[in-house]
C-alpha cells in the first residue's frame, strides 16, 4: 500500500515545552498517526464508527500548548476519519476567531479546487463553487504553496469577489494556508473575517498551518 506521509508537530505541555513530531500515514484502508519519539500509534476510526465530539480540555497554564492539546484530542478521539476534518476546521476557526471557514481540496483530474468542508452562515451556498488554481486568495495559496494573511480583502489584488457577491457574504479578512502532504499541495484551509485590525500572531499562524495539513489529510481519506 502506498503511504502519504505528513510531518506535523504537537506542543507537549508536560514535557518542558518540547515539540513532538508526528507522522500521519494515509493508507488504502486506514489512516494512522505515530508519535515518533515514543512510537505510540493511533488508528483513526473507520467511517462506519459512531462520531463523538472531542473531549473538552482545561487550558493548561501555557496557553500556547492549549490548541495543540485540543488538536491531539481530535486525532486521538473516536469518530469517522472524514468527520475529524470538520472537527479540525472547527478548532481552527475557534483559534482564529473566524465565524466562517472551509477546506478546499484539489481535484487533480480537473485541476481546480472544490469545497470539501464549509462552516458559517453561507456554508451550504458555497459548496457549489469551484476555484481554478491561482484564482482568488485560496487558489493563489494552493498554486504557490504559501500562507496568505489578508487584513483587508476588498483592497487585495488576489481577492476573487464573485463568490462572496453571489452568495451575499461580506468578506473582510482572510487567512488561507495550504494543506501539504509529502511536499505537494492537496488543498487549502480558508478562514474568513477574523477580528478586524488584529493581525494573527506567528504562533497562531503556525498552528493554523498544521491544522490545514491535517485537514487535507483527513478530508482526502478514501473511506
Amino acid at each position: 500500500m502506498a503511504a502519504i506521509r505528513l510531518a506535523i508537530e504537537r506542543f507537549n505541555a508536560d514535557n518542558h515545552g518540547e515539540f513532538h513530531s508526528w507522522c500521519c500515514e494515509a493508507l488504502d484502508d486506514r489512516v494512522e498517526v505515530v508519535e515518533l519519539q515514543t512510537g505510540k500509534r493511533f488508528r483513526l476510526t473507520d467511517a462506519g464508527a459512531q462520531s463523538a465530539a472531542p473531549p473538552v480540555l482545561d487550558a493548561p497554564a501555557d496557553e500556547r500548548a492549549y490548541p495543540y492539546r485540543r488538536l491531539a484530542a481530535i486525532v486521538d478521539g473516536r469518530g469517522a476519519t472524514r468527520d475529524k476534518a470538520g472537527a479540525v476546521l472547527d478548532l481552527a476557526m475557534e483559534i482564529a476567531g473566524a465565524p466562517a471557514g472551509s477546506v478546499l481540496l484539489l481535484d487533480e483530474a480537473r485541476g481546480d479546487l472544490y469545497f470539501s468542508e464549509a462552516r458559517g452562515e453561507k456554508a451550504d451556498a458555497v459548496r457549489s463553487f469551484r476555484l481554478h488554481l491561482g484564482q482568488g486568495i485560496a487558489g493563489w495559496s494552493a498554486l504557490h504553496g504559501e500562507t496568505l494573511v489578508v487584513l483587508n480583502a476588498a483592497t487585495d489584488p488576489q481577492f476573487h469577489a464573485e463568490i462572496a457577491r453571489t452568495i451575499g457574504y461580506e468578506t473582510r479578512s482572510i487567512i488561507c494556508t495550504p494543506a501539504r502532504i509529502a511536499d505537494r499541495t492537496v488543498g487549502v484551509l480558508e478562514l474568513l473575517n477574523f477580528p478586524e485590525g488584529e493581525k494573527p500572531s506567528r504562533d497562531k499562524v503556525e498552528f493554523l498551518e498544521k491544522c490545514a495539513c491535517l485537514c487535507g489529510l483527513l478530508a482526502s481519506a478514501r473511506y
